[in-house]
């Protein structure tokens, strides 16, 4: 006799599309960094878990551990797999998008949801039921495992219990609750779906047509490129870009290492944001209800409630006042380092200009997408990328400023801001985009840098790529500009009218102590870059001090 594959429900598929079919109903979600959120996405900002447990195990130069993190996740999108034994006739099909409701090891109640149809052959007596765990912004207990598995920073707590009994639930069609027993082993049956390498490798078949990440496709000639720069960083080895290469295998371990702090971030992620907004907009121009169930506006919301938890992250917390390791915290950093902080974007301090304007952006767009404005949406889209471009600019200029005074801890961290923004910049200027490689790229060791040209090489853009000279600002030593490193539209007070035979006794004077003082000056700076970059053991500013101490464990090396 053949199987009843009754449909319990339907849903999409993909990150954006999953969620539960009480979509009809809208609900309260905890606020993230102001953020007002219509859709769940606390388990997605969780991956600023994986990026900090990355960074502490770098600093710890525990590097299998780092990689393991990188590759296989461990605190984001966490996965049952039950296998679902003894079925009850008749034989019905679990859609992707299933809420599943089960109990803990301690019998506290559990939920889930499906990711994927399962549903019985003939005569099967076991099917595997894929679940999704659910997750709140500020639960630090909960099922995690993944690369973890060896570790005592897993959590299995908070997972199903090794066997029991589930109930699936059809709120929607008002369908009987259905009840199964299942067997899991929640070490090894706990895996994560959403990684930082997956957001490079899996990226090109994730989503449709994107004029950003064609940039970035043509101008490299792959569509993994952020994952084949770090793969080939961490094994020594040269890229096999069409453009834009970098050969790594001149540097020691520990400074390849190295990238694993900010790589992942701002090539995997930065684009993987970006992509969602852009998922989030083309959705909007279909018809409502193409997908059977969903609201009108339910997949391009949850796509673009999305892209505010990548780029945010879970650290930030309700109100954005606590500290992440995402690309928030990457704009504020170097709002610090360029003077651009606050709602004026003239501070040293503060929230940086960039944040204050996209999460404004992001709210805006969230709005155009509930009501079908789809060219606005689209608008803002285009907005908070151009705001999302500004601290890779800076990022590449401060470590062009710094590499004349440092050797090769700068060298590889500034090819990857390079990296990062190259195929935005030769879109605008090919020209210019390879005067900044030149420069910027692998292979220069200990050879100065032409700041000025690098500088004169992103100003000519600037306007092409929708910023200012405002919005960039200038690498401030506390009381000045650094040199070469003023704001384009800077006056630095030219020496018109002085006596030029002052300036030469002056300069005769006070060259020795400037140039010791600069000395001293760019050093605290390299050091602060290297905490920043690298988080050398000295430093204070530890990016994993706010999560949660049973989160991150200690890792066993046995």
């Amino acid at each position: 006799m053949e199987a009843d594959h009754t449909p319990l429900l339907r849903n999409g598929h993909g990150d954006a599309t999953k969620g539960n079919r009480n979509s009809n109903r809208r609900r309260l979600f905890e606020h993230l960094a102001g953020y007002k959120p219509l859709t769940a996405i606390a388990d997605h900002a969780k991956i600023d878990y994986d990026q900090a447990f990355i960074q502490s195990m770098v600093k710890a130069n525990r590097m299998k551990q780092a990689i393991e993190m990188y590759k296989s996740g461990g605190f984001s999108q966490s996965i049952a797999r039950l296998r679902l034994q003894h079925p009850v006739a008749p034989r019905m099909v679990i859609p992707e998008g299933t809420r599943i409701v089960g109990a803990t090891m301690d019998g506290l109640v559990i939920k889930g949801t499906s990711v994927e149809d399962a549903f019985w052959s003939t005569n099967t007596e076991e099917v595997v039921l894929l679940v999704e765990y659910e997750t709140a912004l500020n639960q630090s207990a909960y099922c995690h495992v993944g690369s973890l598995a060896a570790t005592n920073a897993r959590d299995i707590q908070g997972c199903f219990a090794s066997q029991g009994t589930i109930k699936i639930l059809d709120f929607q069609n008002g369908a009987p609750v259905y009840e199964y027993a299942y067997h899991y082993n929640p070490v090894s049956e706990t895996y994560n779906g959403r990684t930082f390498q997956g957001m490079s490798t899996e990226l090109d078949m994730s989503f449709g047509h994107s004029k950003h990440f064609e940039k970035f496709e043509i101008y490299y000639g792959i569509a993994d490129y952020a994952d084949s720069w770090i793969e080939a960083a961490l094994d020594g080895t040269a890229t096999a870009f069409s453009k834009g290469n970098a050969d790594f295998s001149a540097f020691d371990a520990e400074q390849r290492n190295n990238i694993m702090l900010t790589a992942p971030k701002i090539l995997n992620l930065w684009m993987y944001v970006v992509r969602m907004m852009e998922y989030a907009t083309v959705q909007c121009n279909f018809p409502c209800g193409h997908v059977s169930g969903e609201r009108c506006d339910d997949i391009p919301v949850r796509a673009w409630d999305q892209s505010v938890a990548f780029y945010t992250g879970s650290l930030k917390g309700v109100d954005g006042n606590g500290k992440g390791v995402l690309l928030y915290d990457l704009a504020d950093d170097m709002c610090e380092i360029f003077k651009t902080c606050s709602g004026s974007g003239d501070s040293e301090t503060g929230t940086s200009s960039v944040n204050f304007r996209i999460m404004n952006l992001y709210q805006d767009g969230q709005l155009a997408l509930l009501r079908r404005e789809c060219s606005r949406a689209s608008a803002i889209k285009e907005q908070i990328v151009n705001l999302m471009t500004i601290p890779l600019i800076q990022g590449a200029l401060y470590s062009a400023h710094v590499r004349n005074f440092t050797t090769d801890f700068e060298e590889i961290e500034s090819a990857t801001f390079a990296a990062s923004v190259l195929p935005i910049v030769s879109e605008c200027s090919r020209r210019d985009a390879e005067t900044i490689f030149t420069n910027l790229g692998l292979g220069q060791a200990n050879q100065t840098v032409d700041t000025l040209s690098i500088k004169q090489a992103f100003e000519n853009n600037y306007a092409c790529m929708g910023i200012t000279c405002e919005d960039i600002g200038g690498v401030w030593e506390g009381r000045y500009y650094g040199q070469y490193s003023f704001p384009c539209n800077y006056d630095d007070g030219a020496l018109s009218g002085i006596d030029l035979r002052l300036v030469v006794i002056l300069g005769f004077i006070l060259v020795p102590c400037i140039f010791v003082s600069v000395f001293l000056v760019y050093r605290k700076r390299s050091r602060q870059s290297r905490d920043w970059f690298c988080y050398d053991d000295d430093s204070d500013d530890d990016m994993t001090d706010d999560i949660p101490e049973n989160v991150l464990g200690t890792v066993n090396l046995d």
